[in-house]
């Protein structure tokens, strides 16, 4: 149970106070809470609410890092999506991807064929590192011209057939780092949401805290620890300067920062994914034709991103024309029969990414999967602050690891070794996912729809359990599936403070498409009942929602 304690934040030395609960900072304060540290995690927002929320939900196995030659690359992911899908079982599936080949060389069946033997061969021992035979990753295979014209309305001029391989994807990347902030809670670490961090401590070089303000009740004050992390994502360097002086380290942890962003519309694929190339440059030294984008089956929707795009509000980022432009275009280009524009989207989110390039070049993509380390004692004599800036979220544990093993070191508390690879996250203790799913279903088989229980069982695991209350089984409203008791295990368990926590990231109803306002209004209404609202409170927060609803640019 998260339960928000800001007196204890306050009222205590933490060995470790970990700033930005995204992915990797909850990563970062599960492996310390572990390893027997004290812990406290703050976020200025909720719970991976900003980069870790806005991506395409994927836990990719490295096979990107082919076309840049970056074998290690291809093998630390493989081997991160491995141990995911044992801690967290439930929480992500196998999807098959489809990549269309054509008659030229680089597009060619044979050559997609080499490239998957030689991913097979970099990813050896990661398949097996499971036991349930659910989590075993299938193999990949090719279909005929003829297969993947049933399959998908692509352009056929060139086509040739296809190659499918598995990835791993998330029905809720915001569940999985809710799961693993609940695992930093049930091992004594204290959590709270809406907590920014204003400004770090500092005496005679070495920092002891932050000074923060509760975005609820703008309420200051300053929590201390002997080690800070900072892993704020975008906005590490601006907390660190709060303390760095010109020139210091600090300011030299990126060069700039681009933003991605994905739209939601109806669907357009069902049985596979799609990668398409686009006519934007990749930094690639095997290049297919460009930075590829997804299409996704994404719950009777369809998924499709990566846009590219110079970041111009880290604060508040949002879909541009242009992105829209992009997204859509490369689709219609290579599905011509989708025909899709700016009326087929109901959802639209931007995450935002740091750069190590010098220039930013909007039509190249610069992504990088490189992730940033620094001991701050070693690198400009200021100790107590170690920053974590991740890059993936499928990397996000590995990254985790080696910042706690650097803590570990400082507290002179390296004779622990981490568990996080092993030990199965908060609702995640299951052995037999297949037969977890049919027990659950036999049980509650007089209280909910077989499609219900499988929904519920995706979010909550072992969890479901503590969440179905025969006395809150109702829906919300006929509008969407949501059961009231969802929303109320989101505020009495899971820390949900506003309605879009429980809209936007506890249920994901809004990432779909935000619901109705008659919807949104009925959720809230749950809500204030639960947390003593006013009927002005409930209008705020339906407002809040409604900010965030996708509108067609004018």
């Amino acid at each position: 149970m998260l339960k928000r304690n800001l007196p204890s934040l306050a009222n205590q030395r933490f060995d470790v106070l970990v700033i930005g609960a995204g992915i990797t900072g909850a990563w970062i304060a599960l492996d310390c809470a572990q390893r027997g540290m004290t812990v406290a995690l703050v976020d200025q927002g909720d719970f991976g609410a900003k980069t870790s929320a806005k991506s395409s939900k994927l836990l990719h196995g490295g096979i990107r890092y082919l076309q840049q030659l970056q074998f290690g690359k291809v093998r630390e992911s493989a081997m991160e999506r491995a141990i995911l899908h044992r801690v967290a079982p439930h929480l992500s599936y196998f999807m098959p991807f489809l990549v269309p080949t054509y008659k030229s060389l680089r597009k060619s069946k044979l050559f997609m064929q080499c490239g998957m033997k030689l991913y097979d061969l970099l990813c050896m021992g990661a398949p097996y590192r499971q036991s349930d035979g659910a989590k075993q990753i299938p193999d990949s295979f090719t279909l005929s011209r003829e297969k993947v014209r049933d399959s998908i309305s692509v352009n056929t001029d060139e086509l040739t057939g296809g190659i499918v391989f598995y990835e791993s994807h998330m029905e809720s990347s915001e569940r999985m780092t809710l799961a693993v902030v609940q695992s930093a809670a049930a091992c004594g670490a204290e959590i709270a949401n809406y907590v920014k961090a204003t400004r770090l401590c500092e005496k005679n070089n070495r920092v002891s805290g932050i000074e923060v303000e509760d975005m609820e009740s703008n309420d200051n004050f300053t929590i201390e620890a002997s080690i800070v992390v900072n892993a704020a994502g975008p906005w590490v360097s601006e907390l660190n300067n709060t303390v760095a002086g010109a020139g210091s380290t600090s300011q030299d942890l990126t060069t700039g920062f681009c933003q991605g962003s994905h739209i939601v519309t109806r669907q357009l694929v069902k049985d596979y994914a799609v990668a398409f190339p686009t006519q934007f440059q990749g930094q690639n030294i095997v290049d297919r034709g460009g930075r590829h984008i997804f299409v996704l089956p994404w719950r009777g929707y369809s998924l499709i991103g990566t846009s590219y795009a110079a970041a111009t509000n880290l604060a508040d980022p949002r879909i541009t024309a242009e992105e829209i432009k992009q997204l859509t275009h490369a689709v219609n280009r290579a599905m011509p029969q989708a025909d899709l524009n700016e009326n087929d989207i109901l959802h639209a989110f931007t995450g935002i990414y740091p750069l190590h390039e010098n220039e930013i070049r909007t039509q190249v993509y610069q992504g990088t999967g490189e992730y940033l380390l620094v001991d701050h004692e070693h690198a400009e004599n200021r100790a107590g602050l170690v920053t974590a800036l991740g890059a993936k979220y499928t990397t996000a544990r590995r990254v985790a690891e080696k910042a706690t093993n650097i803590v570990a070191q400082k507290l002179n508390k390296a004779d622990k070794p981490g568990e996080t690879a092993t030990r199965p996250l908060f609702g995640a203790e299951i052995t037999d996912l297949n037969g977890f799913i049919k027990d659950k279903k036999k049980q509650f088989e007089n209280r909910l729809t077989g499609n219900q229980i499988v929904r519920l069982l995706k979010q909550y695991g072992t969890e479901i359990d503590n969440v179905i209350d025969d006395d809150n089984l109702s829906p919300v409203s006929d509008e969407r599936s949501n059961l009231q008791v969802e929303i109320l295990h989101a505020v009495i368990n899971e820390m949900a403070i506003h309605l879009d926590d429980v809209v936007m990231r506890r249920t994901g109803i809004g990432t779909i498409g935000i619901p109705s306002n008659d919807y949104l209004r009925s959720s809230a209404n749950v809500m204030a009942a639960e947390l003593d609202w006013s009927a002005s409170r409930v209008d705020d927060e339906v407002a809040r929602v409604e900010r965030q609803r996708f509108r067609i640019h004018e």
